[in-house]
Parts: C-alpha cells; sequence; structure tokens
C-alpha cells in the first residue's frame, strides 16, 4: 500500500482492489497447496513458495502502473497461498502429543510477533533505503528463509509405505 501510493500515486480504491487480489490469489492456492503438501510433502509446499514470493517481492520496484502492480500483487497472493498449507502442516505434524494446543498457541505467536514487528523494521529499511530497496531485503530475507528450510527442516510428511514399515 505505501508503494502504491508513494511510488506509483495510486488511489485508496485502487490500492484496496490490489489488496483483493492479492487475497484471491492467496484463495486460489488453498486446494492446490494442500494437494501438494499431501502428495509431495511439507518441504515440497514450502521452499518453492519461499521462492517464488522472494522472486515476486523483487518484482514490485519494476511496476509502473496500476495493472503491473495488481499483477505483481496477484502473484504474490498465489506465492504466500501455495506456503500457507505447508506452514500449518508442519506445525502440526512437529507439535508434540500432550501439549499440542500450547505449541500452536506459541507458533501462532511468533507469527503474530513477526507481522507485528516485520512491517516497523521494513518501514524503518525503507526510510533508510528508500521503499525500492525495502522489497530486495524482503527477498533476500525470504530466500534466506527457503535455503535454510531446505537444509535444515525436517520433511514431516509421512509416507503410506512408511507408516508400513514403522
Amino acid at each position: 500500500p505505501l508503494y502504491g501510493d508513494a511510488a506509483l500515486h495510486l488511489g485508496t480504491g485502487e490500492i484496496g482492489f490490489i489488496m483483493s487480489a492479492s487475497s484471491l490469489g492467496m484463495l486460489f492456492m488453498t486446494i492446490p497447496a494442500g494437494y501438494i503438501v499431501d502428495r509431495w510433502g511439507r518441504k515440497a509446499g514450502l521452499v518453492p513458495a519461499f521462492l517464488l514470493t522472494g522472486l515476486v517481492f523483487a518484482l514490485f520496484p519494476f511496476t509502473t502502473n496500476f495493472i503491473s502492480i495488481l499483477i505483481v500483487a496477484a502473484l504474490l497472493g498465489v506465492a504466500i497461498g501455495l506456503g500457507g498449507g505447508a506452514l500449518g502442516a508442519i506445525a502440526t505434524d512437529l507439535a508434540p502429543a500432550g501439549v499440542k494446543g500450547t505449541f500452536m498457541g506459541l507458533w501462532s505467536t511468533v507469527g503474530a510477533l513477526g507481522s507485528a514487528v516485520g512491517p516497523v523494521i521494513l518501514g524503518l529499511v525503507a526510510d533508510v533505503l528508500g521503499l525500492s530497496l525495502s522489497f530486495y531485503v524482503t527477498t533476500a530475507l525470504v530466500i534466506f528463509s527457503a535455503i535454510t528450510t531446505h537444509l535444515f527442516v525436517k520433511e514431516t510428511l509421512e509416507k503410506a509405505d512408511d507408516k508400513k514399515a514403522g
């Protein structure tokens, strides 16, 4: 919204429409993302989602008008939607027996904290480096997340063959 206002001089209605396009992109990916996570695993949904999200964030500074930012915002929604099911599934898989509710509450709290602090930090980055560069900082952080997830997060999906063997 800040970029649409400050850099592209879009109106409130246009910015609202762009936010809706992003939400629709997420909605569009709900069932496909669930299928990917159940069929190929949590990391199969999460790592590509992080990579795609990072790449899409890098496109925002290249938007020049309402249509171009609308397309990029919709792609961002698709990218985020791709990972949404994977995050929920992996959290549920990792929750220890007997304290699943507490674990999920903590998981939610950490996510909410990130949602509250992240925009403030990126706002400071935008103040210091400019709006466009804040997108590249976000790109770097999300791609770092993809790499660390790929390298260090254990796949938690149990395949039917794995269940029979155990």
